[in-house]
């Protein structure tokens, strides 16, 4: 696996500042790293695809949800059923030295991004208010 498959780019994960990986190559093995300042681990997401049961909503003719007339025991108001869907595999990386060790296996960018910063933050970054715009009425 060589150095320049990734790069990091600066991003948000809700209204926290944080960073993503994304691929700059076409043999990548990931379509994208995301980190979630708030727990702390970092998402990656192969390329590889999988297939899993997932419990989809069950549709009408018209494509809506259909409705129960009372919730069924787990809360949902609408049936579900079993679906094989094709998902990406994904990876959950929570420890810092492992988070650290794999952005320099696969970003270009590592010197000039400080992405260490996200890591060891200790709460959410807070993002400047604009100034309002005050209308001058007659």
């Amino acid at each position: 696996m060589s150095k320049d498959q990734m790069m990091l780019i600066t991003s948000y994960w809700g209204e926290d500042k944080s960073f993503r990986l994304m691929p700059i190559t076409e043999d990548c093995l990931f379509v994208e790293g995301i980190y979630d300042p708030s727990q702390k681990v970092l998402v990656m997401i192969a390329n590889r695809v999988k297939e899993t049961f997932q419990m989809m909503a069950r549709l009408d003719e018209q494509g809506d949800q259909m409705k129960l007339k009372r919730p069924r025991q787990n809360g949902k108001p609408f049936p579900e059923e079993r679906r094989v869907l094709d998902t990406y595999q994904e990876f959950y990386i929570r420890d810092t030295k492992e988070i650290e060790e794999l952005i320099n296996m696969l970003a270009i960018n590592t010197s000039t991004f400080d992405y260490k910063s996200f890591l060891t933050s200790t709460g959410p970054i807070s993002i400047p208010e604009q100034p309002k715009i005050s209308l001058i009425l007659p």
